[in-house]
């Protein structure tokens, strides 16, 4: 569902009313704004409870939080959507603006398999991800648009076997991210790195077809 067009109001009070109230039984959910971003659907979050949602994906220019200042508050909204969704199995934040730094509790999404997350830029506003041990465990799927890549953050993805950089790395981050996940088949980079720096990297357990 695109939300080009739709006004803050008029998705305050007209909008999240029919996906929350008129539809409980989502099992996937699509948001899209290309143009300006509304204000914020911190409303949206705050009410949204669909007990069958399986794939959740905000697109574009959206913000998560509400009013600048009230990261704490910004964050446990977040938060507390993310916990009464415990179905989601694919979770695709593609280019919202995110509360700081993206939290996901540990208790929280049991069934998540695919979690994609970065932001369109804004000057001076980076995102960080944190993920709980026994989430990442139990992640297939990795797309990360973060612009300082972790290795602790992927050591405990066992089960990882696509792992999607969204901005370039040097070739030791690199070597220590493939090191780092030994069941990974496919592997995205994010723009190039010269032959010779290709060379500095062992990609020994993946598949040929695989980068």
């Amino acid at each position: 569902m695109s939300l080009d067009g739709y006004s803050s109001q008029f998705i305050e009070t007209a909008l999240v009313p029919f996906l929350t109230e008129d539809n409980p039984g989502l099992v996937d959910l699509l948001l899209h704004r290309s143009t300006n971003p509304v204000s914020s659907i911190q409303q949206l979050l705050q009410v949204a409870h669909w007990p069958s949602l399986r794939n959740l994906s905000f697109k574009g220019k959206m913000k998560f939080h509400g009013p600048e200042g009230a990261a704490e508050q910004n964050r446990t909204v977040f938060a507390q959507f993310l916990s009464r969704h415990p179905t989601l199995q694919t979770l695709f934040l593609w280019g919202p603006t995110l509360p700081h730094p993206v939290v996901i509790p540990e208790d929280a999404l049991p069934n998540l398999k695919a979690l994609a997350a970065y932001e369109i830029n804004v000057p001076g506003h980076f995102y960080t991800l944190s993920l709980p041990p026994t989430i990442a465990s139990r992640l297939e799927y990795l797309h990360d648009g973060s612009r300082t890549y972790s290795t602790p953050l992927v050591i405990p993805m066992a089960h990882l076997h696509t792992f999607s950089l969204h901005y370039p790395v040097d070739d030791i981050v690199l070597s220590n991210l493939v090191n780092a996940l030994p069941n990974i088949r496919r592997l995205k980079l994010a723009g190039t790195l010269p032959p010779m720096e290709y060379q500095k990297v062992s990609f020994h357990h993946l598949p040929s077809e695989a980068i």
